[in-house]
């Protein structure tokens, strides 16, 4: 089996969105370590294939298994990283990921 992440969100710009009736802000998906108190702050996701991974539309592999005839199980542990900047509104941020669980090919012969 192969497990793949990708964004979903409405909006497709990957980033955590605030609502609220006073202010729409963001946090914006980046790769790498991130910081409290980086500009702009960040978010991004850790766990299987995946080191400290800004969410994308395209969707990276989270898991890649090697049975191609049978079932497979599979504990991965998932870590969502995020931090702020001291001007970050308070509120709720959300964005809607997916997980896609596919079967692999078979190999094919030459």
């Amino acid at each position: 089996m192969t497990l793949t992440v990708a964004d979903k969100g409405t909006d497709d710009s990957n980033n955590l969105t605030l609502h609220s009736a006073d202010t729409t802000d963001t946090i914006a998906a980046v790769d790498g370590a991130l910081t409290a108190g980086m500009t702009g702050g960040g978010w991004n996701i850790s766990g299987g294939l995946l080191s400290n991974k800004a969410i994308t539309t395209a969707g990276q592999n989270v898991y890649v298994g090697t049975s191609t005839t049978g079932a497979e199980e599979q504990d991965i542990e998932m870590t969502y990283n995020f931090a702020t900047d001291k001007d970050q509104a308070a509120g709720t941020y959300a964005n809607v990921i997916t997980y896609t669980v596919s079967a692999n090919a078979a190999p094919v012969e030459p």
